[in-house]
C-alpha cells in the first residue's frame, strides 16, 4: 500500500503546485549523456564493467516558485533511439520527473522522484555468435517491450556563463533492494530561459 502511495503522490503534486504560483519562473533545455547502472554491466571479457557510456539524452523543465527559494520543477528527458548491448536489440528511453528545487545565487539543487521507461525492439532473424570451438545461428526474437521503473534522482545545476548551466543528476532504480540497487547518472548542459509571463489562473 504504501509504495502505491509513494508512486502517485508525484503526479498529484505535478497537477496541484503550480496553482500555488501564477507564472513560470524559469525554463530549461538540456543536452547530455546518460550512463546507465553504473558498475552492474559488463563491457569486455576481463570483467570490466561500465563506468561511462556516451547516450545522448536531452530534457526540459520548468520551474514553479512556491516558497522562498524552494520551486516545483517538472522534468520530461527522452534519449535517442540506439543500440543496445546486443546490436540486433533497439533501445530508447525516457522518464518523467517531478522535482522540488532549491536556489542558492547560481546553483539549484534538486530532489525528484518519477518513472523511467525503456522500450526494448527486435525485428528479429538469426545472429552468429561464438560456441567455444566456432560459430552457431541463433534466432533473435520479433518482439516490442516497454519496462516501467519508479526513481528518485538527485540533480545539481551551475550556471557558467549567461544562460548556461553545467548539470548532473543521479538516478536511483530498486532504492529499497539491496540485490536490485542501481544507479544511472546525466552530465550535461542546460540552457535556462528565464521567466515567463505566462498566467494560469
Amino acid at each position: 500500500m504504501m509504495s502505491k502511495i509513494l508512486l502517485v503522490l508525484p503526479f498529484l503534486f505535478m497537477n496541484f503546485a503550480p496553482c500555488f504560483a501564477s507564472d513560470v519562473d524559469d525554463a530549461t533545455f538540456g543536452f547530455g549523456s546518460l550512463t546507465n547502472y553504473v558498475g552492474k554491466i559488463q563491457t569486455d571479457d576481463q570483467g570490466h564493467t561500465r563506468q561511462f557510456d556516451f547516450s545522448p539524452f536531452f530534457s526540459t523543465t520548468m520551474k514553479w516558485k512556491f516558497y522562498k527559494k524552494f520551486s516545483f520543477v517538472p522534468e520530461i528527458g527522452i534519449g535517442i533511439p540506439e543500440k543496445g548491448a546486443d546490436d540486433n536489440i533497439n533501445r530508447f528511453q525516457y522518464h518523467f520527473i517531478s522535482n522540488i528545487g532549491h536556489n542558492f545565487y547560481d546553483f539549484t539543487s534538486t530532489f525528484g522522484m518519477g518513472f523511467s521507461f525503456t522500450r526494448l525492439s527486435s525485428k528479429g532473424g538469426t545472429e552468429t555468435l561464438s560456441n567455444g570451438l566456432g560459430s552457431t545461428d541463433f534466432p533473435v526474437p520479433d518482439f516490442t517491450s516497454t519496462s516501467r521503473n519508479f526513481i528518485l534522482t538527485l540533480g545539481a545545476d551551475y550556471i557558467l556563463f549567461q544562460s548556461w548551466a553545467a548539470h548532473l543528476k543521479i538516478i536511483s532504480f530498486n532504492i529499497t533492494d539491496k540485490y536490485k540497487r542501481s544507479f544511472s547518472y546525466l552530465i550535461g548542459l542546460n540552457y535556462h530561459f528565464g521567466e515567463f509571463d505566462w498566467n494560469f489562473k
